[in-house]
């Protein structure tokens, strides 16, 4: 039987759905004392160096440009000691409720008449809980803080504050153990 179990609850845009690549790292005090948890500098920093600004400066229009990306972010990874994996096998989304509808784009001029607008992206907004499969990744996530998703051509990343469920994975643990026994 396959340890699986909840790792974070969210709410996603439609875009967000998929979940190519993860990387694990802690919380990390900042200049100012406050922790956070933010990505680790290079890989999502503000600076040229950094892999996030590489990926936004490659040409688009190359045919390779998913495939640099991946390499950008995995150099970079492999440099920072940071895990980073391929994760689509490892992850499953179930949806919890029902979404609501965002619009973007919205400004000044766009209102057509009550209830239509002009020019706007309709995207839904549901919650989802993030489920991750241990036996097949062979990776317990929670050895780390966090967990961010990463996805091929993109120079931004989600964060997932997976130290607030370290229970689940203990719970589901507990479960397997007492299955075994029976």
């Amino acid at each position: 039987m396959d340890l699986n179990y909840k790792i974070y609850s969210v709410y996603l845009y439609d875009n967000q759905l998929e979940h190519k690549y993860v990387f694990f790292h802690n919380r990390q005090k900042d200049f100012t004392g406050n922790l956070n948890w933010d990505a680790p500098y290079m890989m999502f920093g503000s600076s040229s160096f950094t892999a996030n600004s590489k990926i936004y400066n490659l040409d688009k229009k190359d045919p390779n440009f998913k495939e640099n990306s991946i390499k950008i972010m995995k150099s970079t990874a492999e440099r920072e000691q940071i895990l980073f994996i391929e994760a689509s096998d490892f992850i499953s989304l179930m949806p919890i409720g029902e979404g609501r509808v965002s619009y973007s784009g919205f400004g000044s001029g766009v209102l057509v008449k009550d209830g239509e607008y002009k020019g706007l992206k309709k995207q839904t907004y549901a919650p989802y809980d993030v489920f991750w499969n241990e036996t097949k990744s062979g990776i317990n996530p929670h050895l780390y803080d966090v967990m961010s998703i990463w996805n091929p051509g993109q120079s931004q990343y989600s964060s997932y504050r997976i130290w607030e469920t370290i229970e689940e994975r203990v719970s589901a643990l507990r479960e397997s153990k007492l299955n075994q026994i029976l």
